[in-house]
């Protein structure tokens, strides 16, 4: 072959081979943009099939709601639907077995005497018609009534006089003056108006329906005269409203919500219909703030002179905004939303279910713990105990949180509720360092209830200056109920004083605050069940300044003697005393001096375990052969008394704690052999299952209150098993209480009462040893102002000492 032919060859199939490699290179073009194309339609198609999912889980979750068991217990529990032993639900009214209640005390109202009387025909005898003798006594009974809502018209007539003489200056017609007019030239009185912003603001009922209540009255009010008047009116509240503001502003912290009202006027920046009403709590206001925007200025502009504080608020974006304008500001955010993130995950998709009820009794866990915390003075051994616990299940928490955020297979739904619980978890732990923070804002919620109400029955309101008036007077009444403060008397009073004035609200606005008002009227102050006078605190401080030693025991003591303090047995209540100028101490009504620590912090510090309670051998004998060689002993010596106290701290559930009052510990042994602790102390203050089985009055409460001793602890030795041992040291040792009672402390209790708490314990050796179950506790603190506490709910048993206990309380 030629050179020639070669060459033409091999350019010949250079050029084939360039073909080709540009033929493969756009094939390898087209490769990767069909697997991009292949990828995204993956993608396209997981993101519609979560999607897909999602609605799925959304239709079922809502469907739930709409028709399926309420997951959450109305407020009255278990009085109302919860079902019996039998399985069914119980019948309202009264329960059979159940001591009917006692009629409510009506002492207080005013009475109308009425004589009813024989006919003059039937005061004869029938048969000899000799007249029939009239008795000094009669049968009497009561009927309560209600004066019907009457208009009437207040005739005013001011006496003209004229002058009798010539003397210059003199008027010629003097007129006497009338009464101080709420609204000049108004036809309308005060009670009018007092009538109708009580049942629109505070009872949410539409004016239309009220102005109808009062024709059925005979009394026709036009709507416009009541618009107007209630225009006229506004200014009035405007000098209480910001002087509520500014209260608020000087608390330490707040809740915040906020919810949608219509508002039927618009404006250049606003062509809808829908503003906002925001809510700011403290401890001692409530403020209502309407505005067309829900942005973050709002809370700026109520917010915005305070140095610093803590913003318990949801998760709403523009509280965090806020916050980051300003460092001073921590936001706090509640923990019930994030239970209801996991909560909602597992009702609708049932894949993770499982895995979200962990995460639900995770958060109720430490619900559970804080509860108990708040139970204590901030600094006390118990609440020390308590915060370590919390602290301990809040780390907890975050490290599981960590650990399955690192878990690459995780549901969306997961994700989601973990990097939602991750991202705000610096919030949501304020709590643990600041005490007096709730762990949700339910409190702003509940205080939202009331324009909620009022937004469903009128829908809103029509003008911007009725929106406006509408948060004025729900600030009003709200701050006033949180004194308790009744609202007709204090509208009744301010609108007096308003007249006085001549239509205008008064320069001086402070004896109308309700801080002011309800100083005013706390002449006297309750501690640990007895009323102190203001004589009485005046003698208390006169002990403090007259004390040399510093001993706050010795002052207690003294006190004691100036005040006949006593208990039953004769010995002065130097405990309780103590208790007591403690209380006040921290209310500010006293100063005591310091304390002197080493005394002090020895007796507080927890019990120690030593190796006398180091755990036992094995008790597998029956409860009757235990019984034989039974011994119940009183820890009545110091050392029987810290044996008592190291056995409870560590093997009781709840720990050791020291019982307020009269109080008996036991030891139970079987021959030497130690089975069981019980202590028995002063009772529970106020349980509404108890006050509605015993039917005692609130004045017979605080009576005979003593006559009631609660089973505070009981605990039988992990290492003793024995059928039916419960319920039969339960016997033994109630059978004998009455007289160890009295043997100490003079008198003998009448009636038993304990706690079981429901998710831990049945209860079956109490109802075994015939404790009567009467209801349960609402899971509620004692702290809480806003009802916001998270306790465990526990079943309330009693246990009669005496035949007759219900007359003897009542």
């Amino acid at each position: 072959m030629s050179t020639a032919t070669t060459m033409r060859s091999t350019s010949r199939l250079r050029e084939d081979n360039e073909h080709l490699l540009s033929e493969n290179n756009a094939l390898k073009a087209d490769i990767a943009y069909w697997k991009s194309r292949h990828s995204a339609a993956i993608a396209r198609e997981q993101a519609l099939q979560e999607a897909l999912e999602d609605r799925e889980a959304r239709i079922k979750y809502l469907t739930g709601q709409l028709y399926g068991r309420k997951h959450e217990r109305s407020a009255i529990g278990s009085q109302a639907g919860e079902p019996d032993e039998a399985g069914e639900n119980r019948k309202r009214g009264q329960q059979p077995g159940r001591a009917s209640t006692k009629p409510r005390d009506q002492s207080h109202l005013a009475v109308e005497e009425e004589v009813y009387d024989l006919p003059d025909s039937e005061r004869f005898c029938p048969s000899c018609g000799l007249p029939l003798q009239e008795m000094p006594d009669s049968e009497d009974s009561t009927l309560i009534e209600t004066l019907e809502v009457r208009g009437y018209q207040r005739k005013i007539r001011r006496k003209k006089y004229k002058r009798g003489c010539r003397c210059p200056g003199t008027k010629g017609i003097t007129t006497a003056a009338g009464p101080a007019k709420l609204i000049p030239h108004s036809r309308y009185g005060a009670s009018v108006w007092i009538h109708i912003l009580i049942r629109k603001y505070r009872l949410q009922i539409p004016v239309d329906r009220i102005l109808k209540n009062l024709a059925l009255h005979g009394l026709s009010i036009p709507k416009g005269s009541v618009g107007d008047g209630l225009k006229r009116l506004a200014p009035l509240f405007e000098p209480v409203y910001q002087a509520l503001g500014e209260r608020s502003r000087q608390s330490s912290w707040w809740q915040a919500d906020e919810t949608s009202w219509n508002v039927f006027e618009t404006t250049r920046s606003k062509s809808t219909f829908k503003w906002y009403l925001w809510v700011f709590a403290s401890l001692q206001s409530v403020v209502y703030v309407i505005d067309p925007t829900r942005s973050s200025e709002v809370i700026e502009s109520h917010l915005g002179t305070v140095v610093e504080g803590i913003l318990l608020v949801d998760r709403y974006s523009a509280y965090k905004a806020y916050a980051r304008r300003n460092d001073s500001i921590v936001l706090a955010f509640c923990w019930s939303h994030a239970r209801r993130d996991f909560r909602d995950a597992g009702l609708k998709y049932e894949s993770i279910r499982e895995w979200a009820d962990a995460w639900v009794e995770r958060i109720g866990e430490l619900f559970h713990h804080n509860g108990l915390r708040i139970q204590y003075p901030q600094g006390s051994p118990q609440f020390k105990r308590a915060d370590r616990l919390l602290r301990e299940t809040a780390a907890g928490m975050k490290d599981v949180l960590d650990s399955e955020r690192r878990k690459h297979k995780l549901h969306h739904a997961q994700r989601s509720a973990l990097s939602s619980l991750a991202d705000h978890w610096d919030g949501l732990t304020v709590f643990l360092g600041s005490p007096q923070i709730p762990m949700d804002n339910n409190g702003s919620e509940r205080v939202l209830r009331t324009p909620v109400v009022g937004r469903k029955n009128y829908y809103g309101s029509v003008t911007h200056w009725s929106a406006r008036f509408a948060a004025v007077m729900f600030s009003i009444f709200e701050t006033l109920a949180l004194w308790q403060i009744n609202e007709l008397e204090w509208l009744s009073d301010y609108l007096r004083s308003c007249a006085l004035s001549g239509g205008t609200a008064p320069k001086d606005i402070s004896e109308h605050l309700p801080w002011n008002i309800r100083g005013e009227r706390e002449r006297s102050w309750k501690y640990s069940g007895r009323t102190f006078s203001e004589s009485e605190l005046e003698t208390m401080r006169a002990i403090i300044d007259e004390d040399t030693t510093g001993i706050r025991t010795a002052i207690a003591r003294r006190t004691c003697e100036q005040l006949g303090w006593y208990r039953d047995d004769g010995e002065l209540k130097t405990a309780s005393m103590m208790q007591v100028l403690t209380a006040m101490e921290a209310d500010g009504l006293i100063e005591l001096p310091a304390f002197r620590g080493p005394t002090t912090r020895v007796r507080a510090k927890p019990p120690e375990h030593t190796e006398r309670t180091d755990a036992g051998q094995p008790i597998n004998a029956a409860a009757g052969e235990l019984a034989r060689d039974l011994r119940i002993e009183i820890a009545e010596t110091d050392e029987r008394k810290a044996l008592w106290n190291e056995y409870v701290d560590r093997y009781h559930y709840l720990g050791y704690s020291p019982m307020a009052g009269a109080q008996l510990k036991y030891l139970v042994y079987s021959g030497d052999r130690l089975l069981a602790l019980l202590g028995f102390g002063a009772s529970a203050w106020k349980i509404a299952p108890r006050e509605w089985y015993i039917g005692w009055s609130a004045e017979k409460r605080e009576e005979n209150l003593k006559l009631v001793v609660n089973n505070a602890r009981f605990l039988i030795l992990p290492w003793v098993t024995s059928k039916n041992l419960a319920s039969l040291l339960l016997s033994r040792v109630t059978a004998r209480l009455p007289e160890d009672w009295m043997q100490r402390y003079r008198y003998k209790p009448v009636l038993l009462e304990t706690f079981v708490e429901k998710k831990r314990f049945t209860g079956a050796s109490y109802r075994a040893a015939n404790w009567k179950h009467v209801g349960a506790t609402k899971g509620r603190g004692k702290m809480d102002r806003f009802n916001e506490s998270a306790l465990p709910v526990k079943d309330i048993y009693l246990y009669p000492l005496h035949e007759e206990f219900k007359q003897l309380l009542c």
